[in-house]
């Protein structure tokens, strides 16, 4: 999934791939840690859909559809294509830190010998890691962290060269392999791009880049991510990670940069943050991709949405929860004086709004089991002149026939539950959080 931030989704593409080692891409990298679990601190960041300005908080929505459009490009089907203008073609824990009141989620890595500490996106909908090099020229790069690579003992270029593309612009530079350290984790050899181009706009600081916690299928270097290179080696006490996104919105003594805005666990979950039994959902070996399952069963304010059981991305990186244009109209049609936002508003295409002092109630069903959304995470804000009118989390993705998901489920309902991501037997856990995922 993103700063409230779909949280930077985006494409990846190639012009060449690193060389393979001789037993394949990103091998023999070394665990240079001892930790069999561990925990990394989340941080969840600021962004202009708070901000007094009007233009600020529109031009926020807009970044919003675009970002979630672009980092699914590949899947969506050709009319939405046209309208974005694209063309075919044992256990650790990081805290994570809340950026912008539910906005984008991010932890500290640590890159090269000795370590430099970036603050990434940790982004489950994507698999590529990059950061901004010391020699990016974009203004982005001037007011964050960079990797400065002549000052690692640690770096190797690798062959080929690395380019993204968002909604909002695009990041080119070139593949390396280095040391890469989260939670007490420490990999060398791990497969990384550093950007040293970029357009303006396409991330805000103080984010230098984004770590992908998808799968192999999905990396742009065809090398395996740092996840799943510790899971699949035996290196974590479980073959897992959790997540906990805590909430701000609707506290009173919130920041907009709040640095405790969850936890990420590796090699094992955190039993304290939830209650009750993790719900496991299977994944099959074929979908190893996106993380994906079926979403079966959508209730809105009691009335059942009708689906049939669409595979939906869960994503840590996007704000957002996408869906085809049906269900959306739909689920608003659910909402007493709803309507499609303003068309007048630049980049509000698949957006709708309803009464701001409405309380929706959405229900998601996985698994077999409810999970029911705080209405303050349907609520993303006012966005139009009318101030009595608000702009709701669900939001028009009409993906092609074949894509492998119809569905991009992000922050805006990960944060009611606890999530774990298992590596064997391949599946997605939830569980129901306890004091509802806020923090205090």
């Amino acid at each position: 999934m993103l700063p409230l931030l779909a949280l930077l989704p985006f494409l990846a593409l190639t012009t060449a791939l690193p060389a393979p080692s001789a037993s394949g891409a990103n091998v023999a990298p070394e665990s240079t840690g001892t930790a069999i679990t561990s925990k990394l601190p989340l941080k969840l960041l600021a962004s202009r859909q708070y901000s007094d300005s009007l233009v600020e908080r529109q031009a926020w929505l807009k970044h919003q559809a675009k970002s979630l459009q672009a980092k699914y490009a590949l899947s969506l089907d050709e009319e939405w294509k046209k309208l974005i203008g694209m063309s075919k073609r044992d256990a650790g824990s990081v805290q994570l830190e809340d950026l912008n009141y539910d906005g984008t989620y991010a932890g500290t890595v640590s890159i090269g010998t000795p370590a430099q500490d970036l603050l990434l996106v940790l982004d489950t909908g994507s698999s590529d890691l990059w950061a901004a090099g010391s020699g990016c020229s974009a203004d982005f790069c001037k007011d964050v962290e960079t990797f400065n690579k002549n000052a690692s003992t640690s770096y190797q270029k690798a062959d080929g060269t690395f380019r993204i593309t968002y909604g909002s612009g695009s990041a080119a530079g070139d593949y390396a392999t280095d040391v890469v350290d989260l939670a007490g984790f420490s990999l060398s050899n791990t497969t990384f791009a550093v950007v040293d181009q970029a357009t303006s706009g396409l991330i805000d600081e103080p984010l230098s880049g984004i770590m992908g916690f998808g799968w192999t299928a999905l990396a742009s270097s065809k090398a395996a991510p740092w996840w799943e290179t510790l899971a699949s080696t035996g290196q974590w006490d479980d073959p897992e990670f959790g997540v906990h996104m805590a909430r701000f919105r609707g506290v009173d003594s919130a920041t907009k940069d709040e640095k405790e805005g969850g936890e990420i666990t590796f090699g094992g979950v955190d039993s304290s943050k939830y209650s009750g039994d993790l719900n496991y959902i299977s994944i099959d070996d074929s979908a190893k991709d996106y993380w994906r399952i079926a979403v079966e069963g959508l209730s809105v304010n009691g009335d059942d949405i009708s689906l049939s059981s669409p595979q939906a991305a869960i994503d840590t990186g996007t704000t957002l929860i996408g869906a085809p244009s049906s269900t959306i109209s739909s689920i608003y049609a659910q909402i007493p004086n709803s309507e499609p936002l303003d068309s007048s508003v630049v980049g509000s295409a698949g957006y709708y709004q309803f009464p701001c002092n409405t309380t929706v109630s959405v229900k998601f069903t996985f698994g077999g089991e409810e999970y029911e959304m705080d209405g303050e995470d349907m609520n993303l804000g006012s966005f139009t002149d009318d101030e009595s009118m608000c702009t709701g989390a669900f939001f028009e993705q009409q993906m092609s026939s074949s894509s492998p998901i119809q569905w991009i489920v992000g922050a805006a309902f990960l944060k009611n539950v606890y999530t774990a991501f298992r590596y064997e037997p391949t599946a997605i856990g939830f569980a129901s959080l306890l004091a509802n995922g806020t923090s205090s």
